[in-house]
C-alpha cells in the first residue's frame, strides 16, 4: 500500500495509522496536495490523508473520504466515520488556524484585526462558506491569552 503525504500533521497521522493497523506502508512524499492528490485519483498512491479541502472532490465521486480524524465528526461530511467509530480513538487530530502578525505590530492595529476578524466570523453568511469548506468557526474561550514566546 502507498500512502502519499504533503505535510507534517498528515504525515503524523499516517504514521500513526500505520501503528494503530499495525501495518507498514510506504509513505510517499509530495510537494503539496494538488500533485498527491492527482495521483490519488489515478490510481499511483492508495490513500492520502489532508483536511476537508478536497470534500468537492469527495462529493463529486473521484475521491472516498474513508474516516475523519475529529472526535465529533463533521458536519460537512456527515456519511463519513470517525476513526474513533471505526474502533481507532488513537487517531484522534484536529487542525486550528492562527492569524499572525509581526513581532513590533502595535497594539492598536492588533486591536482594529482581531475585531474585523471576530465581526466577520460573526456574520452568517461567512460561517456559512466557511462551512461549505468543511471547517468550523468556535467561539473565543474567554480565557487569557498566553503570553507569547520571546524569539
Amino acid at each position: 500500500m502507498i500512502h502519499g503525504i504533503a505535510a507534517v500533521g498528515p504525515h503524523l497521522i499516517a504514521t500513526l495509522f500505520q501503528k494503530e493497523i499495525g501495518r507498514n506502508f510506504a509513505l510517499v512524499p509530495y510537494r503539496g496536495g494538488a500533485p498527491a492528490i492527482q495521483d490519488l485519483m489515478a490510481g499511483e498512491i492508495d490513500l492520502y490523508p489532508d483536511g476537508p479541502a478536497y470534500l468537492p472532490l469527495v462529493r463529486g465521486g473521484s475521491i472516498k473520504a474513508y474516516a475523519v480524524t475529529s472526535d465529533a465528526g463533521m458536519a460537512a461530511a456527515p456519511d463519513t466515520p470517525t476513526f474513533a467509530e471505526m474502533g481507532l480513538p488513537a487517531l484522534s487530530y484536529s487542525a486550528w488556524f492562527g492569524f499572525f502578525a509581526p513581532r513590533n505590530t502595535p497594539k492598536d492595529i492588533i486591536g482594529k484585526l482581531n475585531a474585523a476578524t471576530v465581526e466577520a466570523l460573526a456574520d452568517p453568511a461567512v460561517r456559512a462558506r466557511v462551512a461549505d469548506f468543511g471547517y468550523d468557526v468556535f467561539r473565543a474561550s474567554g480565557r487569557p491569552r498566553r503570553r507569547s514566546a520571546r524569539w
